[in-house]
């Protein structure tokens, strides 16, 4: 088993509908202990990680972002996992 899964989404706001969410694919949860996730906006770029024992059996968790000013803010979903995403960075 390994230690991190990483996944890296670069966010953009220019023609994305605002709706739209962005996918955290981690496929089989039982094969890394934390899921690492980089988000990246311009200059910003901040790390969140989750224990693998949060996540659920869909292989995938999901944010969706919104701008503020020239920073952004998050909305994990599922809710039942939100609480467990720690900003690291």
């Amino acid at each position: 088993m390994e230690e991190y899964k990483y996944v890296k989404r670069n966010i953009k706001f220019e023609g994305r509908e605002p709706s739209s969410s962005y996918k955290c694919t981690y496929n089989d949860k039982n094969t890394f202990n934390i899921l690492q996730i980089t988000c990246l906006y311009g200059s910003e770029c901040r790390i969140y990680e989750v224990e693998s024992k949060y996540l659920t059996e869909s292989k995938s968790i999901h944010f969706k972002a919104e701008r503020n000013g020239d920073s952004f803010s998050i909305e994990w979903i599922p809710q039942t996992v939100a609480p467990h995403i720690k900003q690291i960075k």
